[in-house]
């Protein structure tokens, strides 16, 4: 199955100048102020939660409860730099939208509701690179369910072989329009908060780490210097002292068994994979730095939540090096399954070789006898992917 990024973001929003976005990008005076409201309907009593995107953390920065009476919400205050905002609904699953901070005095009114917020076809005003974000995800989602639906088709032994040959060139047409898309915005858009979010969520570095270089080049020659900026460069340096581009092995393939996994967990003891046959089991690649990984978390607890009494459960894996940080953050997002283990020795860890991990978030869905049947499950498509399988 086709490994879709994290779904996540963009287009241009057009500034009045280099040096403009410069000083912004520095040291931003005066400070951002924003005020972000609208209504959201099928959520009445809900807790909305406003929170600032980076690559290593998400911050909550505010909360609020949707109106029980006219369904509306509003939050206001005020960040130092650029910045991408999320408005979460709920505690957990797939409900939000993203805002681009990118000028002082922002005033973003959104609407939606329980239909059109999943699909990304709500409407928001006040910002053309908050519009450009959700119009983004939007058209992702689209190809991706596209290409996955493909994926299970040309993964079927009944194909005819002239039809199946049909099928594949129409998948790798339509992502090599996909990708080419993606490439051309990133090197042409004027939002850098647009430009790395994209490359992040939607380039992945084992396959395009050229076109990662690449903005990281535009990054330093704008000497753009807010958050989300230093963190892609730290990323990509990390990704290169790493060697993660050459000769790095590909992903296991669906219909094979899943290599053994043997590591401790919090508490020190060892839990190997094979001791959970017998379910469906998601063996799930994050890390507690990984910002995707934690926007991710509130749809695989949803997804646990939903199946763990019907033989499904979650063996987490993570990239971690600090055994604090990583049991905080099993506490903070809430992940109750027992099975949670690390070498704690990051992207050196033995399973990213053996998987072929190199991003994060990343998963792969096993049945009860330990074969691999789906890979790279994010938001919506995880849900569906169980339903398939667990009745």
């Amino acid at each position: 199955m086709f490994k879709s990024p994290c779904i996540a973001l963009l287009l241009a929003l057009v500034f009045t100048g280099p040096p403009v976005q410069k000083a912004i990008a520095g040291n931003p005076s005066p400070a951002f102020t924003y005020k972000i409201s609208g209504t959201v309907n099928g959520f009445t009593g809900q807790k909305l939660y406003l929170e600032k995107l980076n690559l290593q953390a998400v911050a909550v920065l505010d909360s609020a409860t949707v109106n029980p009476k006219d369904k509306s919400f509003a939050f206001s205050g005020q960040v130092s730099e650029w910045s991408l905002l999320r408005v979460r609904i709920g505690g957990s699953g797939n409900n939000g939208f993203l805002v681009a901070i990118d000028k002082p005095g922002n005033n973003i009114v959104f609407s939606g509701d329980s239909l059109t917020i999943p699909t990304f076809n709500y409407t928001v005003s006040g910002s053309v690179a908050t519009n450009h974000i959700r119009d983004q995800i939007s058209l992702a989602i689209t190809t991706y369910n596209i290409i996955n639906q493909l994926d299970m088709q040309l993964a079927g032994t009944t194909l005819p072989e002239k039809d199946r040959a049909d099928m594949q060139k129409q998948r790798d047409e339509l992502n090599a329009r996909h990708l080419n898309r993606l490439y051309q915005f990133t090197d042409t858009v004027s939002s850098p908060i647009s430009m790395i979010f994209c490359t992040v969520s939607l380039l992945s570095p084992t396959d395009h780490m050229d076109q990662w270089k690449k903005i990281n080049n535009r990054i330093k020659a704008n000497q753009y210097n807010f958050s989300l900026a230093q963190e892609f460069s730290n990323q990509v340096s990390e990704l290169e002292q790493a060697g993660s581009e050459p000769d790095m092995p590909e992903g296991i393939r669906i219909g094979s068994v899943a290599p053994e996994i043997s590591m401790a967990d919090t508490s020190g003891k060892l839990i190997t994979l094979s001791s959970l046959r017998g379910n469906y089991v998601l063996i799930d690649f994050w890390a507690s730095w990984c910002g995707p990984c934690r926007m991710e978390n509130p749809n695989v607890v949803q997804a646990y939540q939903q199946f763990r009494d019907k033989g499904f459960t979650i063996f987490s894996v993570s990239l971690d090096q600090d055994k604090g940080r990583w049991k905080k953050a099993i506490l903070t997002d809430r992940l109750s399954w027992p099975y949670h283990v690390s070498e704690l020795k990051g992207w050196n860890s033995a399973v990213c070789k053996d998987y072929g991990i190199h991003s994060i978030p990343d998963n792969y869905l096993i049945d009860p006898k330990g074969n691999v049947i789906a890979s790279g499950l994010r938001g919506e498509d995880l849900t569906k992917t169980l339903e398939q399988y667990i009745k």
